[in-house]
């Protein structure tokens, strides 16, 4: 039997459907759980954070853990019975879901660090295997409020959802759903090529003007 509610199942649902790559990661099934309640805390919808204990990588919901590892294809039959995300704010979803899509694996779990909600807790332990120690709210500080508001205007609804981010190499390269859907092989070699630039940070912006040519932000 599974131990998430309806809410985390719909979350689920949603993301299984509109983000394969990021529904197969385990540590960005949890971090768009995060951010997800982090904006819905912020613009006044209904949040929920209970559930989340403090662990190395950044906040982890227990049950979703504990179901998406241990019960997947009963969570799998679950998702795709579940035919309605009425529960599911649209634009949070797409703003939280855009966010672990452009930074690699290292770098959403880097982000939800810097959280004091996470940073407080965290310092009062030794080991973090110590996985019981639960997020508390009181936590959530003015930098915190501040930095989750930066994050959740970063990038419009219509800009998310105008845009193809391809991955290459821990690289995350951001086009227009157009410029994607052209992409050459010659251009898809030169992003590869580009994926060992050190000097890129993710996300990396990605233009091709009329003739052909790569222009990167």
């Amino acid at each position: 039997m599974l131990n998430l509610d309806k809410e985390k199942l719909a979350l689920l649902s949603w993301l299984y459907k509109n983000d394969q790559r990021s529904y197969q990661n385990t540590r960005k099934v949890q971090k768009f759980l995060f951010f997800y309640e982090i904006f819905s805390k912020i613009v006044g919808e209904s949040y929920e954070l209970g559930n989340f204990k403090i662990w190395l990588h950044g906040p982890v919901d227990s049950y979703v853990y504990g179901d998406y590892t241990y019960r997947q294809p009963e969570l799998i039959r679950a998702i795709e019975s579940n035919k309605t995300h009425e529960s599911v704010q649209e634009e949070i979803a797409k703003k939280a879901d855009f966010l672990v899509q452009i930074l690699n694996t290292e770098e959403i779990s880097n982000l939800t660090h810097e959280f004091d909600l996470w940073k407080t807790p965290a310092a009062s332990f030794e080991h973090y295997e110590q996985k019981n120690i639960s997020l508390n709210e009181k936590h959530f500080s003015h930098t915190d409020e501040l930095m989750a508001e930066e994050l959740f205007a970063m990038y419009d609804e219509k800009m998310i959802e105008n845009s193809t981010v391809i991955h290459t190499f821990g690289k995350h390269f951001v086009l227009t759903n157009d410029d994607a859907n052209n992409l050459t092989e010659d251009q898809q070699s030169i992003l590869d090529g580009l994926s060992f630039d050190e000097n890129l940070q993710n996300p990396v912006f990605v233009e091709i003007d009329e003739d052909g040519a790569l222009i990167i932000d």
